[in-house]
């Protein structure tokens, strides 16, 4: 079974192929905090600003068929809406949460809308701090001879480079019980260089 890595926020991301080709783009949409549904048209967007290489750039404005998987070299792209808690939703006139899934051979990551309802509670006002939740899910530790960059390092598949701990800004661990502890660290938010893996290299920008 692969390993699991949450906890990232960012703004925006780019993943390209193992072959350095641009294949999709996601960003969080500008200004959420006043989101108003009568202005978006049935299946567009409502929270993310994605584009793709087909082999052009092209922005999508609606969302591809959910949970149809669009292979592009050797990356898989999926995309949902996330419907739970729909009736407080439409109440508040909050927009939805989306999401776009990327796998590969060697791992797998999610990446979707949110607002910051962890630290300014449930209402539409959460919004105005809306980013992007970043989940890695099967990240094959064996392979870690075709992983590279920031992350498996931090993750410990591979030496940290000195360029990695530069971008490092604080490190800590939690203890979660009496046999495990988990690890966090803050990553300088003005990173420019890849992050990721072979397979699926993420570059914040």
């Amino acid at each position: 079974m692969g390993k699991h890595f949450s906890g990232f926020w960012m703004e925006r991301i780019f993943v390209l192929s193992k072959n350095d080709n641009k294949v999709i783009e996601v960003a969080i949409k500008d200004d959420l905090l006043h989101f108003q549904k009568n202005l978006v048209n049935p299946g567009e967007f409502e929270t993310l600003n994605v584009a793709m290489w087909l082999p052009e750039r092209r922005s999508l404005k609606v969302m591809p068929a959910q949970k149809e998987a669009l292979d592009i070299e050797d990356l898989s792209v999926t995309f949902t809406a996330q419907w739970w808690n729909e009736e407080f939703r439409q109440r508040i006139g909050a927009p939805r949460r989306e999401c776009v899934a990327v796998g590969s051979a060697t791992s797998k990551f999610v990446v979707c809308s949110s607002s910051a309802h962890e630290f300014f509670g449930n209402g539409i006002g959460a919004w105005q701090f809306a980013h992007l939740d970043i989940e890695f899910t099967d990240v094959h530790a064996e392979s870690s001879d075709v992983l590279k960059g920031l992350l498996p390092e931090l993750w410990g598949f591979m030496p940290t480079s000195e360029r990695t701990k530069s971008f490092v800004v604080k490190e800590w661990t939690v203890e979660l019980d009496g046999n495990h502890t988990e690890g966090h660290a803050t990553v300088d938010k003005n990173l420019t260089r890849p992050l990721l893996m072979s397979s699926n290299n993420v570059v914040p920008v």
